[in-house]
């Protein structure tokens, strides 16, 4: 019915009288059509199925970004560990020659710098892959 999507279309604007006076009809007769075809329902129900599609898609966003900081997240522990390996091999490199050579062994030095980013960066790892799983890494609410 064309005065129901009218009358829904106004928004927060909506009037019976409003409708009445663009159809040139009696108020009364806007009011019964409203009754009868339960116009107040219909926009409850319209409003409610918004707010669920917003809710599904806020939490689609959401699942969206917390993959996407997990995926991140990830590939910084793997360059870190690449990191690690490579300072392993290099000293091991490095201790081979002082031996040949018959020099002292170099200073072991650390390969973690700043051991509370590498903690704060494991906590948000946890915090954001304890719900994502599977091989495509699919998030999960």
């Amino acid at each position: 019915m064309k005065a129901f999507e009218r009358y829904y279309n106004m928004g927060d604007r909506r009037s019976y009288r409003r409708i009445a006076e663009e159809y040139a009809i009696h108020p009364l007769t806007v009011f019964n059509w409203a009754k009868k075809f339960q116009w107040q329902a219909r926009i409850a129900e319209r409003k409610a199925a918004i707010a669920e599609r917003l809710r599904r898609d806020s939490i689609h966003d959401a699942m969206k970004t917390r993959k996407r900081f997990v995926d991140e997240i990830s590939k910084l522990f793997d360059r870190f560990v690449l990191w690690v390996e490579e300072e392993e091999r290099a000293y091991e490199e490095a201790c081979a020659e002082a031996r040949e050579k018959g020099t002292p062994l170099p200073r072991r030095f650390s390969v973690i710098r700043d051991m509370s980013d590498l903690e704060k960066l494991a906590k948000l790892h946890l915090l954001f892959s304890r719900r994502c799983h599977g091989a495509q890494g699919e998030c999960e609410q």
